[in-house]
């Protein structure tokens, strides 16, 4: 009879070989995954909006004897107003991603790993930011070259171009997701 019991209970999956993740961590998982998902296109905008700015930043930095200093201003300030406007939407996506707050030690440590990333990218743009004003207002004080804003923009500016950047920002994040709770891409649709 004790064998009956065992053998209905193994075949009717109440009880596993190998530990299954919790049903409400799975639908967590899932719940993340299709927020994930759902930001990776405004994301991806937003990292192809960041590369094209430092590319034109970059080029303009190159110029700086070329350009009268009222031209240069106005690019400069150009090139702010571009990255402020990153900045405010990559805030809004990361309000977005960190609006919920799950039980399941996993999709917690995903979700901040997401937030953390886009806490990362705010960080250089505004570093930029101020790196392109000390630049803007040097020049507006007659220096051309010599000054420390210019070689530290240009360097990071050199960096963060010579680099790949990833235009799947969450591919990594949906992965792990899918490989720790057994989840296909189609549960994140």
């Amino acid at each position: 009879m004790a064998l009956l019991i065992i053998l209905g209970a193994l075949s009717s999956g109440c009880i596993h070989f190998t530990p299954m993740p919790y049903t409400g961590q799975r639908a967590e998982a899932r719940a993340l995954g299709k927020i994930f998902k759902a930001l990776t296109p405004e994301v991806r905008e937003e990292i192809v909006k960041e590369q094209q700015a430092a590319r034109e930043l970059r080029i303009t930095l190159d110029e700086l004897g070329k350009l009268s200093q009222p031209e240069f201003t106005a690019r400069f300030n150009a090139y702010s107003e571009k990255l402020i406007a990153i900045q405010i939407k990559r805030r809004e996506l990361q309000q977005v991603l960190s609006q919920r707050q799950w039980s399941s030690p996993m999709v917690l440590a995903i979700q901040q790993g997401g937030v953390q990333q886009l806490q990362q990218d705010l960080a250089r743009n505004q570093k930029w930011i101020e790196l392109a004003e000390g630049v803007r207002l040097r020049v507006e004080l007659g220096r051309k070259e010599g000054f420390p804003e210019l070689t530290m923009l240009s360097y990071q500016l050199d960096l963060f171009l010579a680099t790949k950047s990833d235009l799947d920002p969450f591919a990594n994040r949906l992965l792990a997701l899918r490989e720790a709770f057994r989840l296909s891409e189609m549960d994140f649709d």
